[in-house]
């Protein structure tokens, strides 16, 4: 699959840039704790190098920082797992990998104040107010095209908690509307079922009746090559469908393309990444060392933790086959773990009190 592939690149990457630069010229055996935190602390630091792209001349980036930092230590626990499976070692070298992910784990979910500046930023930018401090200097965020989309990713993200890639290749044939049977009401046509819409019929109705009536929209991504592990059609809930709607219904070069999200330099090309104007959003919401996958774990928490779904229903959400995968995602809420272990605990004590008495009784 296409995503596989491109997970192979990515690691690929991490290794010329980062990994065998530093630890290369080691054998695996070698390879002791003290060695892969020095390597951790230099991937987070980053470093410059000289880039080029296809039409563009060279240029100088910064590359590294500690979300490359945690993948790089967790590629090579991939990579000796490996060798041990394979014969190459008889045991792991460095007996320290998970307090090395205790150490340098980080928070993946916002703080309410962060999750409020988070939206209050979405809004800014898109009324023109936005800017970003760097340093004394205060710069002014112009909204444009490329910023619309981007936070329109972010918000699906958000409210659906699929994965980056998945939202920004999303093709409008993929698309079904689902409206309330009342999306007829008063005509010749008249069914209790619920009424399901392609988006060339949804675009010749009106705006405001489709989204009074709108119930979600189911998302058909088998003759897409994603991620999902549960099946291939997804369901987008209300507040995603309606980030999905206003876009179809608003923007003309949407319905040009027939991409959810468009290339800016061609429409008949999905967009391709968001990592600016995503770390311009953290910047301006004053919001750091966060990652847009982490949008997937905030997802399947609320889900859990205030939704109190179960874990099955937020694997299928989540597009995920193994409810192990989901476990990870969702994020405990601890206090609410002891608030159930203390009335658990109070109904075991009352339990025991009426045991007691029955005793004395007989």
């Amino acid at each position: 699959a296409l995503t596989t592939y491109d997970n192979y690149l990515d690691v690929k990457r991490k290794f010329e840039i980062h990994i065998t630069p530093e630890i290369g010229h080691m054998r695996l055996c070698d390879l002791r704790y003290k060695n892969l935190a020095d390597l951790h602390k230099k991937i987070t630091e980053g470093k410059y190098i000289t880039a080029q792209q296809e039409g563009r001349t060279a240029y100088t980036k910064k590359v590294g920082g500690k979300v490359a930092a945690n993948k790089c230590i967790k590629n090579i626990h991939k990579l000796l797992e490996r060798a041990i499976h394979w014969g190459a070692l008889d045991a792991m070298p460095c007996s320290k990998f998970e307090e090395m992910h205790t150490q340098y784990a980080r928070e993946r979910l916002l703080k309410p104040h962060e999750l409020f500046n988070l939206f209050d930023t979405w809004d800014r930018m898109e009324t023109g107010k936005a800017s970003k401090t760097n340093g004394e200097r205060i710069t002014k965020i112009y909204y444009d095209r490329y910023y619309r989309d981007a936070i329109d990713v972010c918000r699906m993200a958000f409210f659906s908690g699929q994965r980056r890639g998945v939202l920004i290749k999303t093709h409008l044939s993929e698309l079904t509307v689902v409206l309330s049977p009342d999306f007829y009401k008063g005509t010749s046509y008249n069914s209790k079922q619920l009424v399901q819409l392609s988006v060339p019929e949804m675009l010749k109705q009106n705006k405001k009746k489709v989204l009074d009536h709108l119930l979600g929209i189911t998302w058909d991504k088998s003759k897409s090559q994603t991620k999902n592990r549960s099946g291939h059609v997804l369901t987008m809930d209300v507040n995603t469908s309606i980030v999905a709607v206003n876009r179809i219904f608003n923007l003309d070069y949407v319905q040009q393309s027939q991409w959810l999200f468009p290339n800016r330099d061609d429409l008949n090309k999905p967009m391709q990444r968001i990592d600016k104007s995503f770390k311009t959003m953290c910047e301006c919401a004053d919001i750091h060392n966060f990652n847009f996958h982490d949008f997937r774990h905030i997802f399947a928490s609320m889900m859990q933790n205030q939704g109190g779904q179960d874990l099955i229903t937020i694997a299928r959400c989540l597009g995920q086959k193994s409810v192990q995968s989901t476990m990870i995602y969702a994020h405990l809420d601890f206090d609410g773990l002891m608030q159930m272990y203390e009335k658990r605990n109070k109904h075991l004590e009352m339990l025991e009190e009426m045991r007691q008495l029955r005793k004395k009784n007989t």
